[in-house]
């Protein structure tokens, strides 16, 4: 899966961003009705999250913020993944009205 991340989801899709912006190893994906999970062998780490509404958007939200939470994405691809990180709103003119981003004490803070 990490060698060929765009069989696994697809351009575009935010398993391939996230994979390729991980830290070697990382390996993601997104499953139906808005759960994801994720592996970091390397760290000993492993997650799995489901969205109660089914929204994907909020599961890509919070599994980018957890992969980062975790210290898996590289630095030099952030920027890449920061509409990941906290999407964008916007209205039918294509105006940004607002962002996704995870509500307070999400991850105990």
């Amino acid at each position: 899966m990490r060698a060929h991340p765009y069989l696994v989801a697809g351009a575009g899709r935010a398993c391939t961003r996230l994979m390729q912006a991980t830290l070697p190893g990382t390996v993601v994906k997104t499953g139906a009705e808005a759960a994801f999970i994720g592996i970091a062998p390397a760290k000993g780490l492993g997650f799995a999250l489901k969205i109660d509404d089914g929204g994907t958007r909020g599961a890509e939200t919070l599994a980018a913020n957890l992969l980062d939470r975790l210290g898996l994405i590289e630095d030099a691809h952030r920027a890449g993944i920061a509409d990941l990180l906290a999407p964008p709103i916007t209205n039918w003119g294509g105006d940004l009205v607002g962002r996704v981003r995870l509500a307070e004490g999400v991850f105990g803070v």
